[in-house]
């Protein structure tokens, strides 16, 4: 169930990248859609993914050049992705920042530690990457946006879908990226939330819900990994990505009377606390966003 939270690049992967890409068209011709006539408006919905989310910054670049949607709805790290433009920031800045992360930042240096420690609420506090938030976003409340901002966050205590859309920016994203066990959960007024992946929402429902006709759907997931498993990390990190995926796709399918545009690059196996490679991800996703939109008419 959801509710709404009323206060509160050339390199050896570009080869692989060709089928990852996906459109999902609606089903109904526009003026057959339940919305009014003549309505347009324009939503995007960004996914998790960690590291993976620098695809969405280069899909980013070749859509806001195109089409500036009236609304973001952000999940996880495309949370912090979305509040960062809605607020006002530049696709450019944004890539700035991206280009100097690293792991050390937001990831714990010795994941076994954890599992040492069975009575540990995480691997990591969270405190880097609240300073990073606090350092780089644009606005601190979601009324300051430019942009109308949703974010995704789980309720722990019953895993309701959260959306907040008012009051402080840093706590509604730190509520999204708290993904167990990686990051402890986040208090607000409260209330405990996890990382906005964990539900079964995705945000595209409640892009319809506000009124979108079209909903353009950035995807960082991967679920289609080529290498080796390498330890219990490796296998639930994966875990979340197919369970994301598969939730993704089912609410895409529930949509028949929206126009849906599916950007996504599946084959490419980054891990989602790599961030040696975030400029061939940005450049990935803006090769997967252009050879959708190039030619497409919003």
């Amino acid at each position: 169930m959801e509710k709404e939270v009323a206060d509160s690049i050339d390199s050896p992967l570009e080869g692989i990248f060709s089928s990852s890409a996906s459109l999902y068209s609606n089903l109904l011709p526009r003026e057959q859609s339940s919305q009014q006539p003549g309505a347009h408006k324009i939503g995007m919905v960004l996914s998790g993914g960690g590291a993976r989310g620098a695809l969405e910054v280069g899909a980013m670049k070749v859509i806001l050049k195109k089409i500036m949607p009236d609304l973001i709805i952000g999940t996880s790290i495309g949370s912090i992705n979305g509040a960062f433009v809605a607020s006002g920031g530049t696709v450019d800045e944004l890539e700035e920042i991206w280009l100097h992360v690293s792991r050390r930042l937001l990831f714990p240096r010795n994941f076994s530690l954890f599992f040492k420690l069975f009575k540990a609420e995480s691997m990591s506090k969270n405190i880097n990457l609240k300073e990073i938030l606090q350092r780089v976003m644009k606005k601190g409340h979601f009324e300051d946006c430019a942009i109308p901002l949703y974010i995704n966050a789980t309720r722990l205590s019953d895993g309701d879908s959260i959306f907040f859309n008012k009051g402080n920016i840093i706590d509604a994203v730190m509520a999204s990226c708290a993904i167990p066990p990686l990051y402890p959960p986040y208090s607000i007024d409260g209330i405990h939330y996890l990382d906005g992946g964990v539900s079964t929402s995705n945000g595209v429902k409640k892009a319809v819900d506000l009124g979108c006709d079209t909903i353009i759907v950035l995807d960082s997931s991967n679920t289609k990994r080529m290498f080796n498993f390498e330890g219990i990390f490796d296998v639930t990190r994966h875990a979340f990505h197919i369970m994301f995926r598969k939730s993704l796709l089912n609410e895409i399918a529930r949509c028949h009377d929206r126009r849906i545009i599916l950007i996504s690059c599946q084959n490419v196996d980054v891990a989602v606390n790599d961030f040696s490679r975030t400029a061939e991800l940005i450049r990935l996703g803006e090769k997967a966003a252009s050879e959708i939109l190039d030619d497409f008419e919003f």
